[in-house]
Formats: C-alpha cells, structure tokens, sequence
C-alpha cells in the first residue's frame, strides 16, 4: 500500500518545519528490529518472518536485530527453516549484507521433550548447551552480549537473564562506558524484558531492576519483545527518562483488558529505525504486504534527547490525543440469547475514528436501595484499532453472562465508552435493559463472608502442601495489602464432587484500592500446584484506581476432577483488596 500523496505532503511539511531538519535529508542508515517470532517445527510458522525479512531488505536495514524468543521451544526444525528464510532474503556473501543481532531469550531453553506443565519446574535445557545449539544452527556469531558499532553510533545486546552477563551492575556499567564513550548520541540498548511502567504491558511483563537501571542514562534508545502486544497501539513507544520501544511480536498476543477473559489476537508488525543527526524517526510496517502503518505519522526522537520537550511522553500525548466518536445516531442494543436466557449480546458500531481508541469499557449498573444506579461490573473489549482498516467489521459485539445478572425480570443499565490509548474518554452509549426470566442454575458452594471464612496466603507454592503452609495475609483496617502473589483459598474439597466436562462458573465480587494509572493485579482461577494451569477463561485484568464493585465471572467446563483449586492475584502492581463473596454454580 503506498502512501497517499496528501499524507506525505503532511509529513514532509512537519518534518521540513523542523529546526535543521529536511524532508529531503537521507538517514545514515537505518536498522529493523523483529521480536517474539515463536516458529514451530512447520515452515509455515515463519511466514511472517520472511515477510520481515523482505521488508527489512525493502528499506536497505544496514543491521537487523531479533528482541528474543524466536522458537517456541527449541525447536531444531524451527531454526532451519528461519535460516532458509534469512539466507534467501540475504545470501551469504552478497554485497551489503546486513549485520545481525540476537537478544537470548528463555523460549529456546525450553525442552520439547517436556511440555508436561507437571515438569515446569525441570523443564528448561542448560543455557549455556541450548544457545550455543542455537548459534550453531543460526550461524550467530556473538555470545550473551553484544556491543556494535554503525556509522559512529552504538548497538547494545543483553541476554534474557542478566545473570549471564554478569547481573544488572554489569549492565550498568556497560551501558554507562558506552554513554561515555559515544557523548549525546543515542545509545540503543536491546533486550528481552521492557524496563518496568514503561511501554505497553511492561506493568505486568517489565523488569524494575532493568527501569532502575535505564532511569540513569538520558542517552538509551531501549528497543524490547515479550509483552506480545501490536504496533499499532501507540504506547508501544514512551519517553521519560530515556526512550523504550516495545517492537512487539510477530506471533499471537493478549493485551490487558479488565473483567474479560482474554482472547488471542494475531501481530504482523516490525519497526525500521531510521537514524538521522538529528533525530530518529520509528516507521512501523506490517510484514503481509510491505505497507506501512500511519506513513504520515512515524513516531519521532529528536536528538539529543531533553525530557522536557520529548514529543512521545505520556503527558504530552495525552494533551492531543483525539477521544472515540461514536456517530451521532449510534445505538447500544440488548437481546436476550433465549427464554429463559443465560446471555444478553450487547452490539454497537465502532466510533468513527477507532484507530484512537484502545478499548471500548462496558460498566454494568443495578438499581440500589436508594433507587439510584449502582455499578457492580466492567469488562473490557478491544477496539479494532490493531485490524488493518479492511479488516475491521464496523459493527462490535459483546456477550454478557446472565453470571452477572442476578435477578430475573429486573432492570440494568449497561454502558459502553471509548477508551483512548492514553486515558482520553468518549462520549459513551448507554441503555437500560430489563432481564427476562433466567435459565436455572444449581449452586455447588458458596461463601458470603470470605474475609472471615477464606484464608489468603503469600507466594506461589509448589504444591499444596505448600500453599497450606503458606503465610497469611494479615488484614489492615479491613483490607488485605498483598505486595506480591497472593491466593484466596477456596474451601478444601469444594472441587472434588464436580465432574470432568461439567459446565461451572465462578462468581466473585471484590471491592479494590489500586494504584492509579498502572497495571493493576491479573486474576486467575488456577491450580494450587505452582504450576502455569488455570481454568481456560479464567485470566483477567482489574482495573486500577477505586472500584466499590468488582465481579469477577469465570464460564468454563471443569477440565480435571479432583484438582484444588483458588483465585490467584499475580503480576502488575498490587493494591488494596476486599472479598465480598464467592460462589460456584452449575450450569445445566
């Protein structure tokens, strides 16, 4: 797709206004960045690597760089058909052949031969065995770290796990050597992990000690992966003490989103950096095609960097950001799966401009004993913001649990806003809606006074043994403040009765007192065991700031009968939290 005349008369007037800048001016070279590639043992699991590929040769990248995971495992086969892909992009021995470069990341020390999450404990091969395979077979001629030098600027590459170059004061030092070495030039530092509270997902996915560490250099450029998110989505780049660029993935991703289970989303993009005296400019594309997102709008680093007029932090963007707009004659319409029901579907069109809107947030309200409205739930739903424009249908859908209506031949009123990337809030849809009669359901357990009766423990124990031994976590005026993983503990035994295949859903409200802006705590219904298993659908996001209500719905069937199993309150950034009840039903 070619960029429209008019769009590139735009950027080149804003980058032409520039001081010192020419929209004429050629880059000193640019260099692309991929990540998260995840190939199988198919050679059809690395068709979006050739498609990075040609497009990085497309754009003459003087340097290609892979943020991590490339295998989903370490997968022999995985590793030769991306470097029959490499090597037909870029034969060896052509003229000009770019430099490349590898962040080590954990997925290729994962064992195929141990995919039992019984094994999650044993089942990483030795590093040190696994990454010399894997340089082997890639034919990459660098170890854990990795210092270039283009034109004049410097190119750093750590591994995953920092231990292996030393821990974090050894990356300091690195960086800090580099910084002086190249004084007010950029500094690009490549990693796995994103430094924490920085780009996208980085509250639940970021290292702190590696932001600790970023915070004192001004001068680094950090370009990551393993948030799994699309570069379409504007946060995926930030600016505050020095400059992040999250490149993504190019593989399956998820994203934060409060009160939905979370459903896999494809990404098709990489980033192709173009270096200038003067700046940066971050031009995205998407490896399908060869097209490149926003042409009239590439994320710009002016150089050198000063925080105080830095055109990507979040307080300056969110200045301009557009808010959704819904058309003026948009509706939000309830109907009723059946009689008796077990789901109202919500539908309403997409706002006009949805490339600015993250995620539509659907708020739930009951009529309280006062007779005013009281909200007891939301749920997130993304926008199509990360669908290409042809891709996207116009028309959203939500289906909503009669889990989180409780009572038959009542009123509700559901509303639907806009959520830009950066806060900005839309006008919203809103509706009221009165439930028909409801499909019976059978209560298996449940508990209206978890504060008293349910234990919440520290830690992510190994089995449950000990997750009975576990510390509690104390109360403090009437709120638990766990600041790491933490578990509700259902009821021994309560799960044993259940059978395989069974239709249950757990129902949960809390009250929270979190972090504003941030990440919040992730919820999950999992296995007491210390292993990754949760019941499929049962992973969420809650949201920031204060929240009276919460209702947390898991729908799944019982996958196996006998397992032990509790809310887990894991990654992003804790808060305050108060049970209000529990219960588990059957669904017939």
């Amino acid at each position: 797709m070619e960029m429209k005349r008019r769009a590139f008369i735009g950027s080149a007037a804003a980058l032409a206004a520039m001081p010192g800048w020419s929209a004429d001016e050629k880059p000193l070279f640019k260099v692309g960045f991929m990540t998260d590639t995840h190939v199988g043992t198919t050679k059809k699991s690395c068709e979006r690597v050739k498609g990075a590929f040609s497009v990085f040769k497309a754009q003459g990248c003087e340097a290609i760089v892979h943020c991590g995971d490339l295998a989903d495992w370490h997968y022999e086969k995985g590793y030769q058909y991306y470097l029959e892909e490499l090597e037909a992009a870029f034969p060896p021995g052509m003229a000009n052949r770019p430099q490349f470069l590898y962040v080590l990341a954990n997925h290729d020390v994962l064992d195929p031969k141990r995919k039992d999450p019984k094994l999650r404990a044993t089942r990483g091969m030795d590093h040190d065995v696994a990454f010399k395979d894997m340089c082997a077979r890639l034919k990459i001629d660098h170890w854990y770290f990795e210092q270039r030098d283009l034109h004049g600027y410097p190119i750093l590459v750590f591994p995953q796990t920092i231990s292996h170059v030393g821990g974090y004061e050894e990356v300091e030092k690195k960086i800090a050597k580099a910084c002086a070495d190249y004084p007010g030039k950029p500094v690009f530092v490549c990693t796995h992990q994103p430094s924490i509270d920085t780009c996208y997902n980085s509250g639940s996915w970021g290292d702190s000690r590696l932001r600790s560490v970023m915070n004192k250099f001004p001068q680094v450029v950090q370009f990551n992966g393993h948030t799994h998110g699309s570069l379409r989505n504007e946060m995926s780049v930030w600016q505050g003490e020095f400059t992040a660029v999250d490149v993504c993935c190019l593989q399956e991703w998820h994203g934060v989103s409060v009160g939905t289970p979370l459903k896999g989303k494809q990404a098709y993009g990489v980033v192709v950096m173009e270096v200038f005296p003067s700046r940066l400019v971050l031009r995205r594309y998407d490896v399908r095609d060869g097209s490149e997102l926003f042409p009239d709008r590439p994320w710009v680093v002016p150089l050198p960097y000063d925080r105080a007029t830095a055109p990507l932090t979040v307080e300056r963007r969110a200045k301009t950001a557009r808010p959704g707009r819904f058309a003026s004659d948009a509706k939000l319409v309830c109907t009723a799966d059946a009689t008796p029901f077990t789901s109202v579907k919500l539908a309403f069109p997409a706002v006009e401009n949805e490339e600015d809107v993250e995620s539509y947030r659907i708020e739930i309200a009951r009529q309280g004993a006062d007779g005013g409205w009281e909200k007891f739930a939301c749920c997130d739903m993304f926008s199509g913001f990360y669908m290409r424009p042809q891709d996207r249908k116009g028309v959203h859908e939500r289906t909503i649990s009669s889990a989180y209506l409780d009572n038959a031949n009542a009123e509700y009123r559901f509303t639907v806003t806009p959520m830009g990337f950066f806060g900005t809030l839309g006008k919203p849809l809103e509706t009221v809606w009165k439930t028909p009669e409801k499909k019976p359901v059978k209560v298996l357990w449940s508990c209206d006074n978890p504060m008293e009766e349910l234990d919440f423990r520290y830690g992510w124990p190994r089995n449950d043994a000990e997750m009975r031994a576990a510390k509690k976590v104390p109360l403090r005026d009437g709120w638990y403040v766990p600041p790491t993983v933490a578990w509700l503990m259902l009821k021994p035994g309560v799960w044993n009765n259940i059978k395989q295949g069974t239709n249950i859903r757990l129902i949960a409200e809390m009250s929270f007192d979190q972090p504003e802006f941030l990440e919040a705590w992730n919820l999950y219904l999992r296995v007491n065991d210390g292993t990754s298993r949760s019941i499929p659908g049962g992973w969420t996001s809650t949201p920031s700031g204060k929240t009276d209500i919460f209702r947390y719905v898991v729908e799944a069937k019982m996958p196996t009968p006998g397992l032990d199993y509790g809310i887990s309150f894991a990654r992003g950034h804790g808060g305050k939290v108060r049970f209000r009840n529990v219960r588990i039903e059957q669904v017939d």
